[in-house]
């Protein structure tokens, strides 16, 4: 399965949306109760009104030590998306970061930036 949380852009072709964190993180404890892997998993920070963010997404994942193949951030708030790599290169997996950037996906209006990651490092 491929996951993208975002309240507001569309998803990818062959994602699947959710646009809450409780919604992503139901998602994530089915898959992880029937032993299903999430094969990709792309994260927005901000979702909804001002206090709705994905961090709890990312707490759940590392309480359960359940993260994806590979993860990607996909969001518009700079400085947010430093406090999300920062806690994904934390408590992640070595190499599971794959790519970050506004809009990634260039599934919505704001602008594209692309950063492909190499070895699991940020570049």
């Amino acid at each position: 399965m491929k996951l993208f949380v975002d309240d507001e852009r569309p998803e990818p072709d062959g994602w699947v949306l959710r646009m809450t964190a409780e919604a992503a993180i139901e998602t994530l404890r089915t898959h992880r109760l029937l032993r299903q892997p999430i094969d990709c998993l792309s994260l927005d920070h901000d979702l909804g009104y001002a206090t709705d963010t994905v961090m709890p997404v990312l707490y759940w994942m590392q309480k359960y030590n359940f993260w994806p193949v590979e993860l990607y951030v996909h969001t518009a708030n700079e400085d947010d998306e430093e406090v999300m790599l920062g806690f994904i290169e934390a408590h992640a997996p070595a190499g599971t970061l794959k790519g970050y950037g506004c809009n990634f996906w260039g599934t919505g209006s704001d602008s594209q930036v692309r950063n492909w990651i190499g070895g699991g490092a940020r570049e």
